[in-house]
């Protein structure tokens, strides 16, 4: 079971922490048909911004630190 079948912010935030994750890099997805797709994580960096602090940006690529 991934993030992707059953999205969970509370079960990705545990699994950062649990692997000891400094930062995240996020950027877009493209999958069939070539159309982007926004990440879950990528929502849950800006809904939870107290967790996390962007470093970096280039283009649609972020660099973020757990908090």
């Amino acid at each position: 079971m991934t993030v992707r079948d059953r999205p969970d912010y509370e079960s990705w935030r545990n699994n950062l922490r649990d692997f000891g994750a400094e930062y995240v890099v996020l950027g877009y997805s493209i999958l069939d048909g070539l159309e982007k797709l926004v990440p879950y994580e990528q929502l849950w960096v800006k809904e939870y911004s107290s967790d996390f602090q962007e470093v970096f940006r280039e283009g649609d690529v972020a660099v973020y630190k757990v908090l």
